[in-house]
């Protein structure tokens, strides 16, 4: 199957004679690398996805020189960024050149291409276009064919006629405003939703998530999964609903993902049009309706708030260090509020494990990050983990469920650019509970 696809990749540029020095040497931006994990992720493994790079107002406006230099540029800039940093099979990926059409007099873009305009120009000149062939998977992520330890979720039954709050059990509160959900029928008089929330590093190693966008690390100020139905099929939004993460410490300015489904994990991409600030904890009676307040009192998970957490004195010792992440969303689904982290010194951290199949997730110390690795060789025990910053402390966990309860695991503390290749392990078999137990005391 063959797709064509256009992606805007830099500001339209001031059309000059010349094209500016400055401009041909600036980087990829952040959506320009977005757009390109969504293309490789997304799809058909089989299918082979052509990519125009060119605008078709830069067509009209640029001559036939600065068409060919910028176009060539671009795809250049791709290609390496495809190649060394998402891992893509250079034989994969690869640059089309269209060739300018000329006979004695030709038109372009508006522009008459003489002949000897044309012959100037190297078999090389035309427009170049980036076409991948996606024959399979980039490369396996460690655990990617292991069974998820899924963690349960929230269940709220909510009006469509009323605006509601919804507290988590952790403390997430998400605001429905009147008629939030799209209803086709008539017959649907009330919502259900279930929630789950990922804020602590056991949360999120026993759903088999992590901090990752392609091959770039995030950082995270908490993800939750928001689902709704009715009548038992899958309701949408049809307003913008808040949702509010509990935060304590983290001041960074984070941005809004969203996951989906890539080589066997969640892969979180930005959206762009999604803004995240903070709130104190003070300002909620502001922006909150007092009335139809739902709250997570059946808890059966340990270290959960419990019902006498939200009375009296008791929410206002637990609220009283902490802000809120605020964002605002039409869709439902995965959703994470993260940061990219700049890497200026990137290293490389090469895994040795003593069985197939094993899980590595590398917890760093001082941020809320969690990556995976992947895996290095055919026999799946070598496992690679790129794009690390150099001089972190971190916990490197290797683990594999081993079913009737029992995990068999290994834990080892690291500093990154100091070891480079990690083997002979301690493993140990545990129960879940004792798993668990471990995994609470990596909170950050």
């Amino acid at each position: 199957m063959k797709k064509s696809l256009l992606i805007l990749l830099l500001p339209v540029i001031a059309y000059a004679q010349e094209l500016p020095l400055p401009y041909l040497q600036a980087p990829l931006t952040d959506e320009v690398k977005s757009a390109m994990q969504q293309i490789i992720a997304s799809g058909n493994l089989k299918e082979t996805i052509t990519i125009p790079l060119l605008s078709i107002k830069e067509i009209r406006k640029l001559n036939i020189g600065q068409q060919a230099e910028l176009s060539r540029h671009r795809a250049l800039l791709i290609r390496d960024y495809c190649v060394e940093e998402l891992q893509f099979n250079p034989y994969d990926i690869n640059i089309a050149v269209t060739p300018f059409q000329c006979e004695n007099t030709a038109k372009r873009g508006g522009q008459t291409i003489t002949t000897a305009q044309y012959q100037s120009f190297t078999n090389q000149q035309g427009i170049s276009q980036l076409v991948l062939n996606k024959t399979g998977n980039l490369f396996d992520y460690s655990g990617s064919c292991i069974p998820v330890d899924t963690l349960p979720y929230e269940e709220f039954t909510v009006s469509n006629e009323e605006e509601q709050v919804i507290i988590t059990r952790q403390g997430v509160r998400v605001i429905f405003p009147v008629h939030a959900f799209r209803l086709k029928s008539t017959d649907c008089y009330e919502v259900t939703l279930r929630i789950k929330e990922f804020l602590t590093t056991e949360d999120i190693i026993r759903s088999q998530l992590t901090t990752h966008s392609g091959t770039q690390l995030l950082e995270t100020g908490g993800m939750i999964s928001i689902e709704a139905t009715c009548n038992n099929k899958n309701i949408a939004l049809l307003k913008p609903i808040t949702i509010k993460i509990p935060t304590t410490g983290q001041s960074k300015d984070m941005d809004l993902f969203r996951g989906h489904q890539a080589q066997d994990l969640i892969n979180w991409t930005k959206d762009a049009g999604t803004k995240v600030y903070r709130q104190p904890i003070g300002s909620l009676v502001t922006d909150e309706p007092t009335t139809n307040v739902l709250v997570t009192t059946n808890v059966n998970e340990e270290g959960f708030l419990d019902e006498d957490v939200w009375e009296g004195e008791g929410e206002s010792a637990f609220e009283s260090e902490m802000d809120y992440f605020v964002m605002k969303t039409t869709k439902l689904g995965l959703i994470n509020c993260d940061i990219f982290l700049d890497v200026p010194e990137p290293r490389e951290l090469l895994v040795r494990t003593d069985s197939t199949n094993m899980i590595v997730r590398l917890v760093f110390k001082d941020i809320r990050s969690i990556l995976p690795g992947y895996y290095f060789d055919n026999n799946r025990r070598d496992i690679k983990l790129s794009g690390i910053p150099n001089g972190m402390q971190a916990t490197l966990l290797v683990f594999a469920d081993k079913g009737k309860g029992q995990v068999r695991w290994a834990a080892q503390p690291i500093t990154i650019g100091t070891d480079r290749i990690v083997e002979n392990m301690a493993y140990a078999v545990s129960s879940k509970e004792e798993w668990g137990n471990y995994l609470k005391s990596l909170q950050w």
